[in-house]
């Protein structure tokens, strides 16, 4: 669930929600160019760290340092001593100008529409004037200078193709005696969409508890294009920047007493868009990390600890640098051999289920295999805003599970129950029967109910797969339910629908009832 502030919580049990908001912060470059680049410079300090000006996630100057400029060698105590390894980002050797190479390993064909520059926030201080040149080898492919600046952060629209490096080139600096300094560069430029610019919006997310199944993780959205923006032939429109797994962030809002609050859906990559020649509207989809994972053989280690086989396939998939990695410690706990071949994701799942874990991404680009433990109640899913009432689907009772382990004529029957169906489970990662054992508990434990739950409502946008919320039933009745799938569509306002298995009627959901199920646990 992710946490918005009590306000928020407060707005939503009201009878009539918030205004809704959504954005878009699309990264038009091409997928991998800036983990590709190396920066250079024939004029850096000795303290100078220009290796951290394309690492986008990484942090930069933070102190106010010492050095041999204007106002910047007070012995009052207010400046600190600068180690060289202090010291993250671009500082010129000589005063007042500067400049910064990136050299790719290769020559980039397709177009980037330009760059975006920090120069120095710690400071406040920018280049007032700057030349930005694109090569391919020593030939001259693209130029421009850029006068008046008078911003820490400037986005430079400028086309720049079929180049191998780009020389950037303080001219002159917004105060004397000082060094050029820059915190970040980044090939290629963010444009953000809010809602007035989007069509429609759908957010898609899927999982399975005992990774029976990939998870999914999703969103499609369409934006105008009646004036022919994103067409594939219009020689001056975005859809020429447009690349596979290039970047989306998604951020969800509300009207909080005359303030906007956001909080993040999630980051996706595109995945494919159409633009249909006669069409008014340019529709794209993006996908999770998984996205890098679904084609591609697993190509490594066949035997070792379920962790180190995880590892191995997170490695291959070559992920974006900013993607964090959440690997539970179980997997440490047991190992495996294989022959057959598999996808690098079918490798992960079959990892996951066989430590007792679920795979998924969470709100902040994470990719994680964890043990989905029991969670706290979230929010409640009224009468008063669900469009119907919700939906039951019973299944048989379950008799028995059976597990097939190493050996695939090797066998473990988890006893149930004395009538029902049996569910069959077959996991060449499994390879004991004590193991067996576990998985076969840990999947009776998830199926015991055999009630799954549907239905459609006013959406509160920050339920995510594996939490728990409170369902009202038509008769008063109030189910706990751990979702395992939730869409959320924006045309103006938040509709929701979710699935999830039904896991308890406890006293905490009891508690949903009357006037105080309105409130939360």
């Amino acid at each position: 669930m992710i946490k918005v502030s009590d306000r928020w919580e407060q707005k939503q049990r009201e009878l009539l929600a918030p205004e809704g908001y959504i954005q878009l912060v699309v990264g038009v470059s091409e997928a991998g160019l800036q983990d590709e680049v190396t920066p250079s410079s024939t004029n850096e300090a000795t303290f100078s760290n220009i290796e951290a000006v394309t690492d986008m996630y990484g942090n930069y100057l933070t102190y106010p340092w010492a050095t041999t400029e204007l106002n910047f060698w007070s012995l009052d105590g207010t400046k600190q001593v600068l180690n060289s390894n202090d010291y993250k980002g671009y500082a010129s050797k000589n005063l007042d100008s500067g400049d910064i190479t990136l050299t790719v390993a290769k020559v980039h064909e397709q177009a980037i529409p330009g760059l975006k520059i920090t120069w120095c926030e710690e400071l406040g201080e920018y280049a007032t004037k700057f030349t930005i040149t694109a090569y391919n080898g020593d030939t001259v492919v693209s130029t421009l200078t850029v006068a008046g600046n008078t911003s820490v952060t400037t986005e430079v629209e400028m086309e720049i193709a079929n180049y191998d490096s780009i020389k950037i080139v303080v001219n002159e600096w917004c105060l004397p005696q000082h060094r050029a300094r820059i915190d970040k560069i980044q090939l290629g430029l963010d444009t953000v969409y809010l809602k007035k610019d989007i069509m429609s919006f759908k957010h898609e997310q899927f999982g399975s508890v005992v990774s029976g199944e990939l998870p999914k993780n999703s969103i499609e959205f369409s934006l105008d294009n009646s004036n022919g923006l994103w067409s594939p032939n219009n020689p001056v429109g975005q859809g020429k920047y447009l690349s596979e797994r290039q970047e989306i962030k998604a951020y969800y809002g509300f009207d909080i007493d005359g303030t906007i609050e956001w909080a993040k859906a999630g980051t996706f990559y595109l995945s494919e868009w159409r633009t249909p020649s006669n069409g008014l509207e340019a529709t794209f989809v993006a996908r999770d990390v998984l996205e890098y994972m679904i084609g591609e053989t697993y190509t490594g280690i066949t035997s070792g600890t379920l962790l180190e086989i995880a590892t191995a396939a997170i490695e291959q998939a070559d992920l974006p640098d900013n993607v964090k990695i959440v690997l539970d410690e179980r997997l440490g706990n047991y190992s495996a051999s294989f022959e057959d071949d598999y996808t690098i994701a079918e490798v992960l799942q079959l990892c996951a289920n066989a430590a007792c874990c679920a795979m998924y991404t969470n709100r902040d680009g994470e990719f994680c295999i964890e043990y989905v433990a029991n969670p706290a109640m979230g929010y409640s899913v009224r009468s008063d805003i669900s469009f119907s009432y919700p939906e039951y689907e019973l299944s048989k009772p379950l008799k028995s599970i059976e597990v097939t382990y190493g050996n695939e004529n090797d066998k473990y029957s988890y006893s149930v129950s004395a009538e029902g169906e049996k569910q069959t489970l077959s996991n060449p990662f499994i390879s004991t029967e004590e193991q067996a054992k576990e998985v076969a508990e840990w999947v009776a434990k998830t199926l015991q109910f055999r009630k799954n739950i549907s239905g459609e409502y006013r959406a509160d946008p920050r339920a995510d797969v594996f939490d728990k919320i409170v369902v009202e039933s038509k008769y008063g009745v109030n189910n706990a339910v751990l979702l395992t799938n939730i869409v959320y569509t924006f045309t103006g306002v938040f509709r929701g629908s979710y699935a999830g298995i039904v896991t308890e009627f406890s006293a905490v959901a009891a508690a949903y009832s009357g006037e105080i199920y309105a409130g939360e646990v």
